[in-house]
């Protein structure tokens, strides 16, 4: 996503806001930080209660939030269902920007930060489904998912000719330098590094020659 901003000045002060509606229970995490100064930076939710999540916070600095159970229509492909949903805000000020530092790692890693654990899938009273948190689910649905483990099993046809030259290669660790220099040298980083997951699924990436850190 671009957003043109005329006339920006050093000293600027820049307001956006947007909406994102998403078709799957994962929810993406919040950042109230960024490389620059942030003087608001606000997270609201709205979450039907068939799905409960636990909140991970990074946080040091002080942060307001506010939560309140509303009735909701949601649209359907049979129509529209009444339900609950759990509305969320929250709210931090006054954040300094977060830069690359000498012996840094990433930046994001300091942020201050939401993330957000599924942990439930309330389907009635007599059947509420909970989400295991141990490390061997987490594995084993990640390779599950479409737009992570499951990309490993997508045919590329554009790395064919790329994936015939690293097999000549016998030594492990020198097949893996040369795949690992290739990719580098081939594919440009289009720097979203907020996720784990492909935006695109790595045939698409490869062809066009771009991706997000998750390829």
């Amino acid at each position: 996503m671009i957003i043109v901003f005329p006339e920006v000045k050093v000293g600027s002060i820049i307001e956006y806001s947007y909406s994102l509606e998403r078709e799957t229970y994962h929810l993406k995490d919040w950042y109230f930080q960024g490389r620059i100064p942030v003087l608001y930076s606000e997270y609201q939710l709205k979450v039907p209660q068939i799905f409960r999540f636990s909140v991970q916070p990074s946080i040091v600095e002080p942060i307001e939030d506010k939560q309140e159970i509303i009735d909701e229509s949601i649209s359907m492909d049979e129509g529209f269902i009444e339900t609950k949903s759990l509305k969320s805000s929250y709210i931090m000020r006054n954040l300094r920007g977060i830069k690359n530092e000498p012996f840094m790692g990433s930046p994001m890693d300091y942020m201050q930060r939401l993330n957000f654990q599924l942990t439930q899938i309330y389907y009635s009273e007599s059947r509420i489904e909970d989400i295991s948190l141990k490390w061997s689910n987490v594995i084993k649905n990640l390779w599950k998912r479409e737009d992570f483990g499951d990309q490993l099993e997508k045919a590329v046809p554009a790395a064919m000719s790329f994936v015939d030259e690293a097999k000549k290669i016998a030594d492990a660790e020198a097949r893996m330098k040369f795949v690992y220099n290739h990719v580098r040298k081939s594919i440009s980083w289009n720097g979203d590094e907020n996720y784990i997951y492909t935006d695109n699924g790595i045939t698409k990436t490869w062809e066009s020659k771009t991706g997000n850190v998750g390829i």
